[in-house]
């Protein structure tokens, strides 16, 4: 396995990210519009795979238009020439360096992001729980106290359990005739956390960035940042904080301290604005309740504690 997602397979190199198409200069073998003859060179497939030639392409199953280094119709398999095998080898090796180099900006991007954090021990001297405090008046004014927090670079907040990233965690609620429903969605793989990557969750929020500290109240500046980042909310709506949530007994949350809203909209019209945000729409609560161990942590928590266990009523 390559980075960035790329792997070498029988039939070319395969790739599973959404990057743009990479193009290179090669040469049609004539003007004609037509693919080139089939010759003695190195076969490549169409489907999902990215072609050594003009132009990379992935996504099949379309037939091959671009003229490439290898001699193909339509898919059909030639011998394979030692010119064509350098030429293919020197190319792939061109390639990996150029995913390489890709895969270091984005890398660069999120271990240079700096995000709000707080001590741990701080926390600790307040008052450590696990799972779900409604004593907000006694954690949050100090835990959101810029005298006590600082901006760190993300990449290593995330290793280090000596900070607690603060998260503001907002639930989508919507009160009908026939009961409580709660915005549900499914994390998609181009969500920030990886390690949440395909579970469910009903919390909408996100780190808060040194960006957010050009205003005075930064942590309302971010908040607002990620909903309008990840979603559409399309009606009035009150907000109430419900508690702080805490999650030692896993990786993710040993460096995250979740700060719980509850959004009470008046109609159930939120959507999903991030395409990595899959399966996004209202439920009712005794459904989602049934199903609740397919949710992240907090998001078992705050279930649990805010709307009752998993089988019971709200």
């Amino acid at each position: 396995m390559l980075p960035g997602g790329w792997q070498v397979g029988a039939v070319g190199l395969q790739n599973n990210c959404r990057q743009p198409p990479i193009l290179v200069d090669q040469k049609p073998n004539s003007t004609s519009g037509k693919p080139p003859k089939k010759g003695n060179l190195a076969r490549v497939t169409a489907k999902n795979s990215i072609a050594v030639g003009n132009k990379l392409r992935r996504g099949g199953p379309t037939p091959w238009r671009a003229y490439t280094v290898a001699g193909l119709h339509r898919g059909e398999p030639a011998p394979l020439t030692p010119a064509a095998l350098k030429k293919s080898l020197n190319y792939l090796q061109h390639l990996k360096q150029e995913v390489w180099r890709r895969d270091a900006i984005n890398m660069s991007t999120v271990e240079l992001e700096k995000v709000l954090v707080v001590p741990t021990r701080l926390f600790h001297e307040l008052g450590h729980f696990q799972g779900l405090s409604t004593e907000i008046e006694k954690y949050a004014p100090v835990l959101l106290d810029p005298q006590n927090t600082d901006y760190q670079p993300r990449g290593a907040m995330e290793k280090n359990p000596d900070f607690k990233q603060l998260i503001p965690y907002v639930i989508f609620q919507h009160n009908s005739t026939s009961g409580v429903n709660l915005f549900r969605y499914t994390r998609g793989s181009g969500q920030g956390e990886a390690r949440l990557h395909a579970k469910k969750s009903i919390g909408i929020g996100g780190h808060i960035s040194s960006l957010d500290a050009s205003t005075a109240c930064v942590y309302q500046q971010g908040m607002q940042r990620e909903l309008e980042e990840e979603t559409v909310i399309d009606t009035r709506y009150t907000s109430q904080v419900v508690g702080l949530i805490n999650d030692d007994e896993t990786d993710v949350g040993r460096v995250h301290l979740g700060i719980v809203h509850v959004f009470e909209v008046d109609q159930p019209k939120v959507e999903a604005r991030e395409p990595d945000i899959t399966d996004a729409g209202f439920a009712p609560i005794q459904s989602i309740l049934a199903e609740a161990d397919q949710y992240e942590s907090w998001s078992q928590i705050c279930l649990r504690a805010l709307y009752g266990n998993p089988g019971g009523t709200a």
